[in-house]
């Protein structure tokens, strides 16, 4: 369906290492606390979290959590 088993596990792999990546930078950036509606709800995005209908205090205080 989503083509050959290692193309598969390479996409994710990127993905993996993207995400780690994103989250080195935001927490020398102070955890994310600069970022704007639409870069938070992006960053919960790629993360496998689905926050579309949480109010934005709601999604700041999930984005932390994903820090401690």
């Amino acid at each position: 369906m989503w083509g050959p088993d290692f193309y598969r596990r390479w996409r994710v792999e990127r993905h993996l290492k993207s995400v780690v990546l994103d989250d080195e930078l935001l927490v020398k950036e102070g955890m994310g606390d600069r970022l704007t509606h639409p870069e938070l709800r992006e960053a919960l995005w790629e993360r496998g979290m689905c926050v579309l209908s949480v109010a934005l205090q709601s999604r700041k205080l999930i984005f932390h959590t994903q820090f401690d």
